[in-house]
């Protein structure tokens, strides 16, 4: 369970149980603004950024859980909200290769950073699994670029890049194979 309120504000765990995310984050900003030193708004915060979270809203999950972690340091939940920080990111990255992958590289930073503070928690193999897919699809969209660079006939642009796959991602050789080819 996340917050026992009084009754007068059960209303937001109600909705929060019934999946009414938008409804929970409106609530959550009104009771904060009403009640900014209550107990229960460090629990509300995380309510509302996994609000955020489970209705989609990605961006705002992002803020509200890295809010969440500063504001709440030794927090007994702190795994979930680095794990849906990178899982917030990884949602938001494009899986078109030569689209930009700011978004991708961004969720395999944030999933490195899970994977070093929580090890063995419940999401790490899943993390470690979305790392291959996600340095997979960076190396890809780094090719398409390499590829162009050197179908254009610009061989130091695209030998740059492909020596920078090789020195980025030594540790897997399958796609250091990729840009031998």
């Amino acid at each position: 369970t996340f917050v026992k309120l009084s009754e007068n504000n059960m209303y937001i765990k109600k909705d929060y149980d019934d999946s009414q995310f938008t409804s929970v984050t409106e609530e959550v900003d009104q009771f904060k603004a009403r009640h900014p030193y209550s107990k229960y708004v460090n629990e509300l915060d995380y309510m509302q950024a996994d609000s955020y979270f489970k209705s989609k809203k990605y961006t705002e999950a992002i803020f509200s859980y890295e809010d969440y972690i500063r504001k709440n340091p030794s927090a007994p939940n702190l795994f979930e909200a680095y794990y849906r920080i990178a899982k917030s990111y990884d949602k938001q990255s494009s899986e078109d290769v030569d689209r930009d992958q700011a978004n991708t590289k961004k969720a395999v930073e944030k999933y490195k950073q899970y994977l070093e503070l929580y090890p063995k928690t419940q999401y790490a193999d899943e993390g470690k699994e979305r790392l291959v897919v996600l340095n997979k699809r960076v190396v890809e969209s780094m090719m398409f670029v390499a590829n162009f660079y050197f179908e254009k006939e610009m061989y130091g642009a695209a030998l740059s890049r492909y020596l920078d796959i090789i020195n980025r991602y030594k540790d897997y050789p399958e796609f250091i194979n990729l840009s031998k080819k």
